[in-house]
Formats: C-alpha cells, structure tokens, sequence
C-alpha cells in the first residue's frame, strides 16, 4: 500500500469516499448473525421486518425457514410471503428462491434466511448469496440470516473446535460488505435447555445433536468467534465513519498498535516487541515505513533490510503500509489518526545531542504532538546487538573529473562576460559579484554539492584576481573574502540540497507511475483476455516486458499435488526448481533465487494467492538476479502478482459458470429427451402392441371392420413413430454437418401438392387448403428436405387445431422473394412466445385441459432445415385473429424466374 499524505490531517479520507461510491445505488445489507442453530436469527429477522412494515416499507419474504418451530411460524404470519420457485433434481422436486419474482415484484425489503445456502444445480446462480448480490444491485435492501461456522476464513478452526467440516461456507467479503450485523446471542445453558424441549431439533435429533455439536464447549467458542467477528465488523464501521466525516482520533474503543520502522537492522526487533504487545492486547498491528527524500540515498544492501522487515511484519500477521513525506513525524501522525491507532512503537538510536539539536528528532515531534495517541519508545541499544545499519551513499560525492571540467568552463565564462561588461558598461566591481554566484547555482543543480563548493572557491579567486584592486594580483582582503566564501558556499550547499529533493522526489514519482503503469497495462491486458490459456499467456508476455525477466506459471493438476508448467508449456525446468516451486506452493510463501529457502534455484517463486486459496505459482528469472534484492523490484513483483492472481480466479471463474451452465442446460436437455421418448415412444408402441395383440388373440373372430381399425391403428401410430425417430435423426445430423443439401430448382406449386397428399394420414380430418398463384419464380432448395418441413408444419398446425377444422397454405411473390403461410385456426401462440417456438424442445404451455402430445423437436428441425438453405421461417399472428401462422420465406437470391405454364400443365404436376 502507497499513499502521500500531506496537509490532510483535518479531511476526510478519500478511501472512505470510494467506499460510500461503491455503495452508491445498491441495497443494503444487513446480516442476523448467531453463534449456532436455534438461537433465534430468523425470529430476530421476522421480528426486524415487522417494525419495517409498520413504518410503511414494502416487505416480503422470499425465503424463510421455519424448520417446523411454531414460534417462528407465528411471527412469519402478517407478511407477505412470495411463491418458491419449484425446480426438478435427479428425478425429486426442490424449492428455492425465485429471483425473476422479486425483481419483478421490485419490494424495498426482501427477508432471505440462511445467506450460504447451497443452490439445488438448475438455479441461476450455485450459492444464495450470489442471488443476493444481485437483488442489492438492483436497489433492493436484504435482511438475512448467517452462523458463525459459515465463513470461508473460520472453516479449519470449525473443524478444529466441533469436529465437523461445514460443507456450506460464506466469503469473508460478503460478511465484510454488510451495512449493519446484528449479533443474536443466547448463553449456551438456554440453547441446551430450548434443545432438550425440542424447539430446536426434535428430540431424536436432539440428544444426538447434544452429544456432538451443541456440547458447553463447542457452544462457548462458538460463540466468542461470533462475539469477536461481531465486535471487529462495528470497529470497521466506526473506523469508516471517523474517516468519512474527519473526526480526529484516536477514539480508544479498541487498541490499534502501529510501529515504525526504517532500514536499520534492529527494526526486526522492533517489530517483535510490537507484535508481543499487540498479541498481548489481541489488538491490530500496523507496521509504517515512511519513505523521507532520504530514502533515495540508500544503498541497496539498506533497501534490501526494508524488504526483510516487511517480510517479518507480514509473518507475524501485521498490515504493512509504505507512505511518503518530507515531513516523517506527521506523516506518521496522520496515518494513525486516520486509522485510528491508540499506542505508537519507535526505536530510539544513540545520537550526539548537537546533531539532534541542528537535525531534530522525530521522536520528540511525535511525542509533542502524538495528543491522545501513546508512544513507546524503545532504545535499540536494549535490543539485542545488530550489524551496523547499511552505509548512505550520498549522490555526487564521487570525484567524476569531467563535472569539475565543465565547472572550470562555467567560471571561465562567467569571468569572461564579467572583464567585457565591465569594460563596455563601467560596471563596478561590487555590481559583477553577483555573477559569479550564477555558475555556483548552476553546478549545485547539474553537478552536485562538491562541484558547486569547487565553483564558489574557483569563482572566488577568479573574482580577486580580476576585479579587487591591486588588479591581476591575489590580495586576498579576508573579512571581505570570509564573507563571501561563505555566501557562496551556502548558496551552493542550498541549491544543491533543493536540486536533490526535486530529483528525490521526481525520482520517486516517476517509480510510483512506472509501477501504476503497469499494473493499468496488465489490468487492460487482462481484460481483453476471456479463456484461461489467454490469460496465462498474457500474463507472461506482459510480465517479461515490465519485469525484463523470464516468467513461467505453474498450476496444479488434478491431484493438486504436483505442479506443471503450463505457460510457456514447452519449459521444462529441473529437480531443484520443481522442488522451490512445490514448496512454495505447499506453504504459500516465496521461495527459491533471492529468498532463505532453496536458494540454489535459478528463479524466485511466488504464490499466486487470492482470497479463494492459492491459485497457482508464478516463476521469475532475473537477468543474474541482482533484481531480486531491489525492494522496489519486489514490491513491484509483488502487486503484479497479486493482479496475476486475480486474472487467473477471474479466468477459472468463468470457465467453472460456462461449465455450470452447460451442465444444467444438459441436464435439461436429457431430462426433457427423457420424458419426450418416454410419451412419444411408450404411447405409439402401447397402441401397437395393443393392436397386434388383440390381432393374434382374436384371430379370424374379429369382424372385418374391426381388423381394419385395428390395422389403421397400427399404420397411424407406426408412422408418428417413424415421425418422431425421422425428425430426432435429421436433427443430430444437421448439427453435425453430416447432411448437406442437394440444391434444384423446385416448383412450389408441385412441392406443396406433393407434401400435402403425403401428409394425408397426418392431418388426419383437417381440411387442407391451398392457394398458390400461376407463374411464380423457381425456389432453390432440396426437393426431400422441404417436403419434411412443410409436412412438420402440417403436423404441428393439425396438432393445434380443432378436428375438421381448415388449414390453410398460401404462397405469395414479393418483391422477387416467395412466401409461403401455413395457417390454422386453432389456439394460436400466446405473443411472448413467438420467438421460442423454435428452441429445441421447447413447448408452449396452453391453458388447456387436453395435454397435447410433442416433443418440441418438430419446429427447430424445421428451422435447422430452412436455415441450412439460406432461408427464413418465423411465427406470426393473424391480424383477424385466431391461430397461428408459420411463414416460410425464400430470397430473391433462392429464387428465380420461368416460363408461364397453363392450367393443363399445373394438373399433370399436381397427378
């Protein structure tokens, strides 16, 4: 984390800004949470919401669960409770919450129990809380439920204190995101009691439950977990609202412990004793490091002990903040107060009282201005002994000849103009010192501090020689001389001292916009990336360009215990470095070039971690590794890594939805091929069977008639059969490609003729009708193909017609463009579901007694058909109203003209 703070003491923090922009057209959220089962969350929440309706919300309960206590069910009463959507799993019916519904019904206050409820596969969304987000999006507040071994970071510790690993959990940032938590606490004496009673569990379930989970113990840990979690959400809360409104802390609700820390090697120690108090308080621990114009004169060896001090204070579970300042004591002071932080740990190294006197100390401006914050100050001379901390290496004291070279030139040329403007002007010799105070300011800004000392001593003497009576002589008047060495010294130590800060802080705002750069690049980069594979590759390409090093990723396989490399996938990389990688991964910490373990491999690994787990590793191979001890490199690597990361679960995210969705589409799919054969198939062969047993039993008794109807049975249900499996088959082939059509050019009128008397048996009783003018254009198209369309279209027209009612084809020409309608005059197509007629499978659910027979496969196959040519079908509505029109339109480009033909020319093709 890097921030500049500077003069923002009395205003409100711009993160607490973000934070209410965030929220800025959202629900809110608020969570009933409990330490176990039975507490009494849900009565809580019923309870909450009668006081909302009483106020005139609109309030309603998507889902509440009673568990069959009567208590809960009578304070459910009086509110309105919306219908469950009612979804088929593996043959058995479940019920869950219905978004569609409540978005549709838009209420202010939606009531959702049990927040990391599992989804049953088929919903919209696999977990409750992702239903929820959504309802917040869309402005809708939520009162919910949650217990404490829900969340994602408590798991291993649940399973630690009940014995039980909780397969349903919560992300941290769900819970972390609500606007208020409501703790619904009961001692665990009670909940025993209200257990044994059987208003928790019946009493089966009960004394079991008593024995295992609800035991004093576990009920006791369970509930300081929630107690504590409880407690930590308010102190965020209160921390957000001092910031939002600027009230200056520290408000000692709770202790926050914040220890500074710079690059000397007793900071280690520092921070240990910080982390003792702060283990001792159970309080925060916030580890600063202020990067002053100094910072910039650090040998690298120093940078490198930064790095290692940061690396400690995460170890022991400290937050590490980097800020900028010229000004260290109230930079410091502004981030506590900002943070809220209560006691404040400072190192004191031994210095000469003369120095701190003409320097100051940081330590006495915190301890004078720390207000209502406390300072420990500790000596590090009581610490264990330490090295002596890392040389400064201060710029331009290095003796580069060709600096003092041009300050030579500098003065020469200012000793030049001054013998010509005295020459020409009469300038006197007091008016040309000022001159000679130009190449001193102008050396102190480009060459440093010791060519600018050279320049004024330089300039001194030139202006002795030249100007000071006696002329071309060194006189050397020493009061004169004292004073303005010392003028010129000063003038160059200062200007030299303004050039370096400038460059310092030049220099550090250029590296803060490299790094934001390209985080910015590999944010953009991962974006534009959808599939993993791309990410990954992104990932290294952009990586290898800002690093300048080799970058490898690695992820587990199936076994998640072994890694592989899978960008570059043609790497192969040795025992040592599958070992630093493997370790890394097990441990979730660096490891290999650069680090204390397994330090002989070539690269530094790194755990690619998101709040999900560790989602891989990723391998940096500097040019000779000298990178790797440059802490800006590393806090470099480290938020690229962590952008990294999140690419990656974005990625896996995505692919894991695709698959969800796909899966639940085929399980829909099967479920409904399933239940189609099933009556499609079962039904005709029953009638078959029926029929031709009863031609075997009877034999020659039945009457003539009777064994014509039996046979006419056996026709009509073998040929809906042949139907069915004709139309399953041509299906899977076109949407393998395995047919293509056989282009002619077809006469429509011999076409529609031809289909019509084939679907005879079909249509049954239903009057066909056609109107097909003289003299249209020629069609394109495969003559056996449309035949099965147009014969689909009949079928599914007498399918939702009256008997004895007409079905009417009409061709038409427009515009070069033949049309045909098929139309009957039955129950038509509600206009919503126009569009959907032609999903496969898919049926139009009527409001009818009679259940008609289908399967939903006619219609699509007759769009995959058409489709196949070019063509276009589509469902409309008569404008007289009545029935349904299925129009089938042929191009131009379908189309094309003939000769006329007579009426006597029309009949033979009709025979």
């Amino acid at each position: 984390m890097s921030d500049n703070i500077d003069n923002m003491e009395n205003r409100p923090s711009a993160e607490s800004f973000l934070a209410e922009a965030s929220k800025e057209g959202r629900g809110k959220l608020k969570i009933f949470l409990g330490a176990a089962p039975g507490v009494g969350k849900t009565y809580a929440m019923l309870q909450a919401a009668h006081e909302r309706k009483a106020e005139g919300i609109d309030v309603v309960a998507a889902i509440v669960e009673t568990h069959g206590r009567a208590e809960t069910h009578k304070v459910l009463a009086g509110l309105e409770i919306l219908p469950k959507k009612k979804i088929t799993y593996r043959n058995r019916e479940f019920e869950e919450m219905d978004l569609e519904k409540i978005l549709e019904r838009k209420p202010q206050l939606v009531l959702v129990d049990e927040l990391a409820h599992t989804n049953v596969p088929g919903s919209i969304h696999e977990k409750r809380y992702q239903d929820v987000e959504i309802l917040l999006q869309n402005q809708i507040d939520v009162y919910t439920t949650v217990n404490i071994q829900h969340l994602e970071s408590l798991n291993d510790v649940i399973s630690q204190i009940a014995k039980i690993k909780v397969r349903e959990t919560l992300p941290d940032h769900i819970f972390k995101s609500a606007d208020e938590v409501e703790l619904v606490d009961l001692p665990p004496k009670e909940l025993i009691r209200r257990l044994s009673e059987g208003k928790v569990y019946v009493r089966d379930q009960a004394r079991k439950a008593i024995r295992h989970f609800f035991s004093p113990s576990n009920l006791t840990a369970l509930r300081e977990l929630a107690l504590r979690h409880t407690a930590e959400q308010v102190d965020d809360q209160m921390l957000q609202l001092m910031q939002k409104h600027a009230i200056k802390g520290p408000w000692p609700t709770r202790d926050r412990i914040m220890v500074c820390i710079d690059h000397h090697p007793s900071s280690e120690n520092l921070i240990r004793a910080a982390s003792r108090i702060s283990t001792r308080r159970r309080a925060p621990l916030i580890t600063v490091y202020v990067e002053a114009p100094s910072h910039y004169l650090l040998s690298e060896k120093a940078k490198e002990q930064i790095y290692k001090n940061f690396q400690l204070a995460e170890n022991l579970g400290s937050e590490t903040v980097t800020l900028s300042g010229r000004d260290v004591a109230k930079t410091l002071l502004t981030l506590a107060r900002n943070r809220n932080v209560t006691q404040m740990v400072v190192g004191r190294k031994r210095r000469p009282r003369w120095l701190e006197l003409i320097t100051g100390s940081v330590i006495h401006k915190l301890i004078s201005r720390s207000g209502n914050i406390d300072i420990y100050v500790i000596n590090f001379e009581t610490l264990p002994e330490q090295p002596l901390p890392p040389e400064k290496k201060y710029p331009k004291l290095n003796l580069n000849i060709f600096d003092y070279i041009k300050s030579t030139g500098a003065i020469v040329l200012i000793t030049l103009l001054a013998v010509t403007l005295r020459k020409f002007l009469g300038l006197v010799s007091v008016d040309l010192l000022a001159l000679f105070i130009v190449p001193v300011l102008f050396n102190a800004v480009n060459y440093g501090t010791l060519p600018a000392v050279f320049s004024a001593i330089a300039g001194l003497f030139l202006y002795d020689f030249f100007f000071l009576e006696p002329i071309y002589s060194l006189s050397f008047p020493l009061p004169s001389h004292g004073v303005a060495l010392i003028t010129f010294l000063s003038v160059g130590l200062t200007a030299s001292n303004l050039s370096f800060r400038t460059k310092s802080q030049a220099l550090a705002s250029e590296k803060k916009e490299q790094r934001t750069a390209a985080l910015y690049g590999l944010s953009r980069e991962m974006a534009s990336a959808v599939q993993l594979d791309d990410v990954l590759a992104a990932i290294v390409v952009k990586l290898d360009n800002i690093l300048n090093a080799e970058t490898i990723i690695l992820l587990p396989d199936e076994s998640r215990k072994k890694l592989k490399v899978v960008c570059p996938p043609e790497f192969e990389y040795d025992e040592k470095e599958q070992a630093a990688s493997l370790w890394s991964y097990e441990h979730e910490e660096m490891a290999g070039r650069g680090t204390e373990t397994l330090t002989t491999a070539k690269r530094l690994y790194i755990p690619l971690k998101t709040q999900r787990g560790i989602v891989g590793i990723l391998g940096v191979e500097a040019k000779g590794g000298v990178l790797f001890k440059d802490v800006e490199f590393r806090r470099l690597l480290d938020a690229l890594s962590a952008q990294s990361a999140l690419a990656i679960e974005r990625a896996r995210l995505a692919e894991e939805m695709e698959e969800a969705i796909i899966t639940r589409e085929r399980e829909s799919l099967r479920s409904i091929l399933l239940s189609s054969i099933s009556q499609d198939l079962k039904t005709p062969l029953a009638s078959i069977i029926g029929s031709v047993s009863a031609l075997k039993t009877a034999g020659k008794k039945l009457a003539g008639a009777a064994r014509d109807g039996l046979t006419e049975i056996i026709l009509d249900e073998s040929e809906k059969l042949n139907q069915f499996i004709g139309n399953l088959l041509e299906m899977t082939k076109l949407e393998t490609g395995a047919v293509i059509p056989r282009i002619e050019l077809l006469d429509i009128y011999e076409l529609v003729n031809f289909s019509i008397n084939k679907a005879r048996r079909i249509v049954g009783n239903h009057i066909v009708k056609s109107n097909i003018p003289a003299n249209l254009p020629l069609i394109k198209a495969d003559f056996m193909m449309m035949e099965q369309v147009i014969s689909n279209l009949l079928s599914n027209a007498a399918k939702y017609s009256e008997p004895d009612s007409e079905i009417d084809i009409i061709v038409t020409e427009e515009k070069g463009n033949v049309i045909m309608d098929i139309r009957d005059h039955g129950i038509g197509i509600p206009p919503e579901e126009l569009g959907k007629v032609f999903y496969k499978f898919y049926r139009v659910k009527f409001d009818t007694r009679n259940k008609i027979s289908g399967t939903g496969l006619g219609l699509s196959l007759c769009k995959a058909i058409v489709e196949a040519h070019d063509a276009r079908i589509e469902a409309l509505l008569p404008e007289d109203g009545g029935g349904t029109i299925l129009r089938v339109t042929f191009p131009a480009t379908l189309t094309t003209k003939k000769l006329k033909i007579n009426q006597e020319e029309k009949e033979a093709l009709s025979a």
